[in-house]
């Protein structure tokens, strides 16, 4: 149940980001663009990037996530 209560609120989230994100004129969305993901990491909450991070896991860092 936590589980989906984090998808739920991290999906939200995104929801809320790309909104604001569209509304940025199209030099802004250019600008914006190559840090739109670290952008919106940095603007949820931490238990909810926590979570987040701990799904990405796969154990051997294969997919290349760090602590940082």
């Amino acid at each position: 149940m936590a589980s989906t209560k984090v998808n739920q609120s991290a999906t939200q989230a995104f929801l809320e980001f790309e909104c604001r994100f569209g509304k940025l004129s199209g030099q802004e969305q250019q600008l914006v663009g190559v840090n739109k993901l670290q952008m919106f990491v940095l603007l949820i909450d931490r238990k909810e990037r926590m979570a987040i991070g701990m799904k990405l896991e796969d154990g051997d860092g294969a997919n290349g996530l760090t602590e940082d």
